[in-house]
């Protein structure tokens, strides 16, 4: 369909350069309709959101503690 899922699949047997663990970043840009804007949340919470800026990552959203996802 036109509306991403959490059942398509990006890549099949992709190959990271180091092996991944739990709490590690993944970062994957050109994903076109693949973002916040056009996701179903419905069922779920929103995402935990992060900058990645001057080699520093800063996490900007927390969905269990901010509750109103509006920009001040």
């Amino acid at each position: 369909g036109i509306v991403p899922t959490d059942q398509d699949v990006l890549a099949k047997n992709y190959f990271f350069t180091k092996e991944l663990e739990e709490g590690d970043f993944v970062m994957i840009t050109n994903v076109g309709a693949y973002c916040l804007t056009f996701s179903n949340r419905f069922p779920y919470l929103l995402p935990e959101i992060s900058l990645i800026e001057d080699g520093k990552i800063t996490q900007i959203f927390n969905p269990l503690v901010h509750h109103d996802f509006s920009l001040k």
